[in-house]
């Protein structure tokens, strides 16, 4: 015999009760998939949040490696656009 998958009761306002089951009957699977595809989803989202607060490893020209921050690399990013969109509109004048 299959053992069974743990079972939680949980409790929910009734307009997502709702909007459980409407998904669920959208997506043709039990309110119980749907809810688990809800989880997993959101655990996924979670996920992906706190990475981003972990590190990157950047190479170096020089062939050093450093450190930096998911948010330092998008600053570096913008700013590296920025001048290029600058330098860009500067020869073009």
């Amino acid at each position: 015999m299959k053992p069974r998958d743990p079972q939680i009761n949980i409790r929910l306002p009734e307009e997502l009760k709702e909007q459980l089951h409407s998904m669920a009957a959208e997506n043709k699977r039990s309110v119980n998939s749907e809810a688990v595809a809800a989880i997993e989803h959101a655990v996924h989202l979670h996920n992906l949040t706190k990475s981003r607060s972990e590190t990157l490893q950047e190479l170096n020209a020089d062939g050093s490696n450093r450190y930096i921050t998911v948010e330092e690399a998008e600053k570096k990013l913008l700013h590296d656009v920025i001048k290029m969109i600058y330098t860009h509109a500067k020869n073009n004048n």
